[in-house]
């Protein structure tokens, strides 16, 4: 989505060029991949490890760090490998990321047109919103966390990308669409007209109470 942002951007005119059908498919699957990548190493780093003592483990999924304080064996190179991959995947991919939005951010200010600005601010804003929460926290779980391991911080960490993110995306990504404004106004519109009759009533049942 970086990429594309910057080539509307930065290049309108050769878009519909550069990003090609093959193009999104090969983004699409180039994704896919290093995300299953990133799920086999912390499985295989499991494998590896000896289960002697309880088995109940502090957190709501089976998260590989947690797996990691079960075991009564070594855990510190699984603990390493774990962290340089996910350092390399989550860094690597938020420079990616910064680099893109970087010459949007360029372009934007270049451009002479105060609506060509205002457009490109709204088309990417939504997106950075969900970058900024999901790597944050991405970043802060097995980037900066694992040289402290605090179970309770990282289970709430935790919750933020797997839960929140995911339930938070198709608000953050429709609040530019008409109808969902329009939804949205009407919506609270009646919530008001419906609080000031409940309020007007309570009024009146407490003037009638003395009067």
């Amino acid at each position: 989505m970086a990429y594309d942002r910057y080539l509307a951007i930065c290049h309108p005119l050769r878009y519909s060029t550069l990003m090609s059908n093959s193009l999104s498919v090969n983004l699409t699957m180039f994704s896919w991949a290093l995300g299953l990548l990133g799920s086999l190493l912390p499985l295989a780093m499991v494998c590896k490890l000896l289960f002697c003592g309880p088995n109940n483990i502090n957190h709501f999924f089976c998260e590989s760090l947690a797996l990691f304080e079960l075991s009564c064996t070594d855990v510190s190179t699984s603990k390493l490998s774990v962290f340089l991959f996910a350092s390399a995947v989550v860094l690597g991919s938020s420079l990616l990321i910064i680099s893109s939005y970087t010459a949007i951010l360029v372009t934007i200010l270049g451009s002479p047109s105060n609506t060509r600005k205002q457009k490109a601010f709204s088309t990417c804003a939504s997106h950075l919103m969900v970058v900024l929460l999901f790597y944050g926290t991405l970043i802060f779980m097995y980037v900066v966390s694992p040289a402290r391991s605090n179970p309770e911080v990282n289970k709430g960490v935790s919750l933020l990308y797997t839960v929140v993110t995911p339930v938070l995306n198709p608000v953050i990504y429709s609040l530019r669409n008409s109808d969902i404004h329009n939804v949205l106004d009407s919506t609270l519109k009646t919530m008001m007209l419906h609080t000031h009759l409940y309020c007007g009533l309570k009024l009146q049942n407490i003037f009638n109470l003395f009067y």
